[in-house]
């Protein structure tokens, strides 16, 4: 008997389509690339994206850069990519019949109830290869816009040069090509991983015309004052793969190098399709420190698989850091307003919490006897790189140590505060902070 093809997904986002499953399957249409349901849930996490906006900072984002993957897109037949239309303030229109996508329809801005947003995509290669009709139709909806009669308030496009709006790497190139620099932790790496990140996203598309435009991504990355990048599979995170550091952090990064507004960074949890949440990058890697890397539960589980659980905890460690290595250095992950939960000292208090749980690697790495050393990974016990330093247990900086006085009962004689005043002037740089929690802080305090 022969069995008909059909399309490959998700059934967990409504794809009903993909049922029974095990028959002969092709990955997907491109044609048909969002369909209606889920253009319906993109227009939910448009929303949402918009309410956390709103809330942080009290405005609409002025720039806004959305991380876009091909294996997502395929997943959720399109809910990320019809989040950016309904952004834009525009609607794909399909063909009774087959449903695939003819065109595109411009919402009026009374049915909107808010300016249409100044949107940029980064595509992955994946994107680039699977669905390059989806840059062909995002590119003719900032035409039909910037040709639109209406105040450059509602609509940033109006009146202005229909510039590049979808960004992603050459053809034929795949990933950031970041390599080891997320995990050097030097001020040098740190800018060759945001210039990687700028030269992987220096292709402009427009359908299968693709042209490189280095200073086209410069300009929207300086302009963007928001990145998002949206998740959809329940049973990953942002700590489990190199690829969300590489990527979120990454643009981080690049930021830096561009300069521009501040940006906030969001990752957008698109798990639950019917209550997705948008969360300040801070936040979401707080929410995974707290329910699963510093989990005693699961470190207990990956301890029951021995040399692989380890390899395992190692990689949430070394994600975490190429999170705080390509993080912005004059504040939290989020711009203006700090995050519910976040502070200056929020990651480094994540690290050690996670550090604390996995402080003793006899018993985090067990060898069983007459095992192969070279079979091992390459895994090491947990290097603490940020804590919170005492009197007694300083911490290195680039200015020379750190260290911090807690006053009994918040309280300091003349005498103390004389003395304190005349060790920073002779051994540190000469200047004492009060930090929030009400402790005197030394500065460059020399060896």
């Amino acid at each position: 008997e022969r069995i008909p093809a059909g399309p490959s997904g998700s059934p967990y986002r409504g794809r009903h389509d993909v049922q029974p499953t095990g028959r002969n399957l092709f990955t997907t249409d491109p044609r048909s690339v969002p369909t209606r349901s889920a253009y319906a849930q993109g227009v939910k996490l448009a929303e949402e994206l918009v309410r956390r906006h709103l809330q942080d900072h009290g405005d609409y984002p002025k720039g806004l850069v959305i991380d876009l993957w091909g294996s997502a897109t395929m997943r959720t037949a399109g809910e990320e990519f019809a989040m950016a239309l309904h952004l834009l303030g525009v609607r794909p229109v399909w063909d009774k019949g087959s449903e695939r996508v003819s065109g595109i329809e411009v919402l009026p801005i009374t049915e909107l109830d808010r300016p249409r947003l100044d949107v940029t995509l980064r595509v992955s290669g994946l994107f680039r290869d699977v669905f390059p009709s989806l840059s062909g139709i995002f590119t003719q909806a900032i035409q039909m816009l910037a040709g639109r009669d209406e105040s450059s308030d509602w609509n940033p496009y109006a009146g202005r040069k229909a510039d590049a709006r979808v960004f992603g790497p050459a053809p034929a190139s795949y990933g950031l090509g970041m390599g080891h620099l997320a995990e050097t932790f030097t001020e040098e790496a740190r800018a060759a991983a945001g210039q990687a990140w700028l030269d992987a996203s220096a292709w402009s598309m427009d359908g299968a015309q693709i042209t490189r435009d280095g200073a086209g991504i410069s300009a929207r990355v300086a302009n963007a004052d928001a990145f998002v990048h949206p998740q959809d599979l329940p049973e990953s995170d942002l700590l489990l793969a190199a690829d969300y550091a590489t990527h979120e952090a990454g643009f981080a990064a690049a930021k830096s190098i561009t300069g521009g507004r501040k940006a906030a960074l969001y990752h957008l949890d698109n798990t639950r399709p019917d209550t997705p949440r948008a969360r300040a990058l801070a936040e979401e890697i707080a929410r995974v420190v707290q329910a699963r890397a510093a989990n005693p539960d699961w470190i207990a589980g990956m301890r029951r698989h021995g040399f692989r659980g380890a390899a395992e905890i190692a990689a949430t460690l070394d994600h975490m850091a190429a999170f705080a290595n390509g993080r912005p250095r004059d504040g939290p992950l989020s711009a203006n307003r700090k995050p519910r939960g976040a502070s200056r000292h929020a990651r480094p208090i994540r690290r050690a919490r996670c550090c604390r749980a996995m402080a003793d690697p006899a018993q985090l790495y067990p060898r069983p006897a007459g095992s192969n050393r070279m079979n091992m990974p390459r895994v090491s016990p947990p290097e603490v790189k940020g804590w919170c330093p005492g009197a007694f247990t300083p911490m290195r900086s680039g200015d020379g140590l750190i260290l911090r006085i807690r006053p009994h009962m918040g309280r300091l004689s003349r005498q103390q505060v004389l003395g304190l005043c005349a060790a920073a002037q002779e051994h540190a740089s000469g200047f004492i902070d009060l930090t929030n929690r009400a402790n005197l802080q030394l500065r460059g305090v020399r060896d």
